[in-house]
């Protein structure tokens, strides 16, 4: 979805131009509300993944020894930390 907006955020970038009502223009307008509505979902799926990783370290814990939450299971190995600033 991200890739398919931004082919289209750069073709409407490239152009764009206010003063026209030409139907190019008119048609660039109606994909920003395509490309606006594409983003916001794949934000959505990316918080929603967040939490979910959340919950998944949280419930990770009983499997290390020494770990009672999710910042020790984050802490197990160097990745965990990393990966958390990624999502």
């Amino acid at each position: 979805m991200v890739l398919y907006s931004a082919r289209h955020g750069v073709q409407i970038l490239r152009r764009w131009d206010l003063r026209s009502g030409s139907e190019l223009q008119l048609l660039l307008e109606r994909k920003t509300y395509l490309v606006s509505t594409l983003l916001a979902y794949a934000f959505a799926f990316q918080l929603g993944s967040l939490f979910l990783f959340i919950y998944t370290a949280d419930h990770l814990h009983t499997l290390f020894v020494g770990a009672m939450c999710a910042a020790g299971s984050l802490y197990v190995n160097p990745f965990g930390y990393p990966t958390l600033f990624l999502r």
